[in-house]
């Protein structure tokens, strides 16, 4: 027995004829129609349909009647059929525009995907007890939708339009005016390193062994935004909230970390340069309280929406926890990564995630060995590991000397070395401005 067609199908249905229609009738329009639908919201044979006539005319301009003969070739309907749906075209190209059949063939393709979720969902929920498990199998199930769609729109952006808003991205750029680039003022090769500094849609990793210095090193580089007005926040997994708290003013104020931690050891001029120095009220947002990650990302969203933060460090990747269920904690690792990466593009912000590496990364610093999982490398736009050179040689360096390398990059030339000092607040300057190309010269 064939289950029942509801009236949203059916509707839906009807707009798909018409579309295709349409289609077979103007081939030539075939990158309209593109930029507007893709095959995914055709259902069932409207859907090869469509994908064979892409593939048709992909390979060599047809006119209708050609086209038809040739999808006749390839089996994809009957001549009879073909020729029928043909004739039962009733608008044009444009008229399917001004009456917002793409938008409504869109709107009724994810109604019906979200109203299946959701039937199936309560369907187990009325004998399931795991009511937590159901609830986030939803929202990643709609997300997913969700994320579809954002590809959808980006794909169909003419490139006319790319161009042109690229063009004053650019032109911004030269006058560095540009507000969605991000350049840090305490270490300037950073910027160099970044090709100019980190942008919108970016995830910046932060690797490093046991005691390497990365958290020190994000807290480093979030305050250094925020002290150029730029909303940022700052999750700390593995710290109380008092510690987090003092090491960020110990940071701030140029402050020894022991005296942050014991008071007692603080003197007059220090107390006055810490009130000094947090006269200026700076846009950081703080958060130690949680280590779920559905809790972050709501954490993540909610501060983008009431506060307008554009930069958010996390550390780190591997204290992250959750009640979704992997097979292996490296599938795990590898999903919060991926998640972080569709956060940063979909919330339009910068994103700077710390990573631990396995114990042969604290004598071979590079990206081949994190711990958990190598996905933070895939979806890391710029991949920075820090560590102490004093470890294999202490001849030449010292506890206070660090290395932070690029090793990895998708959009710059990986490999370069940025030599940093670290105060007794904890605060890092680079030692020299001149951003090494070669990193077995520094070494």
């Amino acid at each position: 027995m064939k289950p029942e067609i509801s009236e949203k199908q059916k509707l839906k249905s009807e707009i798909e004829n018409c579309i295709i229609s349409t289609l077979l009738n103007s081939p030539e329009k075939i990158i309209g129609f593109n930029e507007r639908i893709s095959r995914d919201h055709f259902s069932g044979d409207n859907r090869e349909l469509f994908q064979k006539i892409n593939e048709l005319l992909g390979v060599c301009e047809l006119d209708s009647n050609s086209l038809i003969i040739e999808l006749t070739k390839e089996k994809t309907g009957d001549l009879v059929s073909l020729m029928k749906l043909k004739s039962e075209s009733i608008y044009s190209f444009d008229q399917l525009i001004t009456r917002e059949y793409f938008e409504k063939l869109i709107d009724l393709d994810y109604s019906i995907k979200i109203e299946k979720i959701l039937r199936e969902k309560l369907s187990k929920a009325e004998k399931d007890f795991t009511g937590l498990d159901t609830l986030y199998n939803i929202q990643s199930e709609t997300e997913k939708l969700i994320m579809d769609h954002s590809k959808h729109k980006q794909q169909i952006e003419k490139f006319s339009e790319l161009l042109e808003k690229e063009l004053i991205v650019i032109d911004l750029e030269l006058q560095n005016k540009n507000e969605n680039l991000f350049k840090l003022k305490s270490i300037p090769s950073f910027n160099t390193a970044t090709s100019g500094g980190i942008r919108f849609g970016n995830l910046v990793s932060i690797l490093g062994s046991y005691k390497s210095g990365k958290t020190t090193l994000s807290m480093n580089m979030i305050l250094d935004f925020a002290k150029q007005k730029i909303p940022c926040g700052y999750f700390n997994l593995e710290m109380s909230e008092s510690e987090v708290t003092r090491k960020l003013l110990g940071i701030h104020s140029g402050i020894d970390y022991d005296k942050m931690k014991n008071v007692k050891l603080l003197g007059g001029s220090d107390i006055k340069q810490i009130f000094l120095s947090n006269k200026i009220k700076i846009p950081l947002l703080v958060s130690n309280l949680t280590t779920d990650f559905n809790e972050i990302v709501n954490k993540i969203k909610l501060w983008k929406r009431k506060y307008g933060v554009k930069i958010i460090a996390i550390d780190h990747l591997q204290r992250i926890t959750s009640n979704r269920k992997s097979e292996t904690r490296e599938q795990e690792i590898s999903f919060y990564s991926n998640s972080f990466k569709r956060i940063a593009l979909q919330e339009n912000i910068c994103l700077i995630i710390g990573s631990q590496l396995n114990r042969t990364g604290k004598n071979s610093p590079n990206s081949e060995n994190i711990s958990e999982s190598l996905a933070l490398n895939r979806d890391s736009d710029f991949g920075f590991i820090i560590f102490k050179p004093s470890e294999t040689d202490k001849r030449k360096f010292n506890d206070s000397d660090y290395y932070l390398k690029l090793d990895l990059s998708r959009h710059s030339k990986a490999g370069g070395v940025i030599h940093l000092k670290m105060s007794d607040s904890g605060m890092f300057r680079e030692l020299a401005t001149q951003y090494e190309t070669n990193y077995q010269e520094v070494i």
